[in-house]
């Protein structure tokens, strides 16, 4: 899938997710407008450490 950069509004908390390390949204995920990234396989606490960062700094 193709992802524009413009896509996303900037206030919308987007988080990118992938399967693939050499993704190169996963690398550069602020360029593509997502506001962190999470990591497959899904663990609980990483998810809940992204989540926690990323509405931190909504507020």
């Amino acid at each position: 899938m193709k992802y524009k950069k413009s896509s996303f509004a900037r206030s919308d908390p987007i988080l990118f997710s992938s399967g693939y390390s050499t993704d190169p949204v996963m690398a550069n995920f602020k360029e593509y407008g997502f506001k962190g990234r999470i990591p497959k396989p899904f663990v609980m606490e990483r998810i809940a450490e992204t989540l926690g960062m990323v509405l931190a700094k909504r507020q």
